[in-house]
């Protein structure tokens, strides 16, 4: 793993929030995973992105249910699963944009 893929980006956020066993793979993101505390600590660590009122629901959903199906985040959500999946990062902006 390079060190350009230890910053935060949405494959990063992707595998800390559902598959978190493919970071803990690379001794480096085991590291800061430990540091931060675990996985769910370092999963908390996403609500401090700032994020709209609609974007916060959606990551709390998903940190309240990881492990959970997209029928249970779209359920919960009163969100169509195409909108789910078309939308489930869009609420964090790596560059800033």
């Amino acid at each position: 793993m390079t060190q350009a893929s230890l910053q935060w980006n949405d494959a990063v956020v992707h595998d800390l929030l559902h598959y978190p066993q493919r970071l803990l793979q690379h001794d480096r993101w085991a590291t800061i995973i430990a540091e931060a505390g675990g996985l769910p600590q370092m999963r908390q660590q996403l609500l401090e992105f700032p994020l709209k009122a609609k974007q916060r629901r959606v990551l709390e959903v998903i940190l309240a249910y990881p492990e959970a199906l997209v029928v249970r985040y779209t359920d919960l959500l009163a969100m169509h699963h195409a909108t789910f999946g078309n939308r489930e990062f869009w609420f964090i902006d790596f560059d800033g944009n």
